[in-house]
This record gives C-alpha cells, structure tokens and sequence, in this order.
C-alpha cells in the first residue's frame, strides 16, 4: 500500500519505518455472543445495552473524596 500523496517520495526512509508504514497496528476483538440485554432504562444507566461489558471500576474512580 502506497500513499496517494508523492510529496515525500525522495526522501529515503530507513527500513524499519518503511515497515511500520504497512502494520500500523493489531487487535484482538474476539466474537461475541449475544445472550441477553438489559431492558432499555437499565442500559442507559449502566452505559451499555450487553451485561457482558460491564466492567466493575475500582471505587476511587467515582469516589467523592478522591477529587485529587
């Protein structure tokens, strides 16, 4: 894959960025099976609609006392 824009074309560019020009990332995003759903007003309160996603978060991230 080449870039459309030939500005730079005449410029050398060293090997290993030559290779992080076609890889610029990975991830991994395993399938996810749809078994249930929160009713509507319990989703927008929890933020998501899948209780698979529901991640506990420690508490001084919503804790009051902890507004650094």
């Amino acid at each position: 894959m080449k870039y459309l824009d030939q500005t730079y074309e005449h410029h050398p560019v060293p090997a290993e960025i030559e290779q992080l020009r076609y890889m610029l990332a990975r991830a991994y995003v395993p399938y996810q099976m749809y078994m249930l759903k929160y009713p509507l007003p319990m989703a927008l309160q929890v933020g998501t609609l899948f209780p698979e996603l529901v991640k506990p978060w420690p508490p001084y991230y919503y804790d009051e006392d902890y507004k650094g």
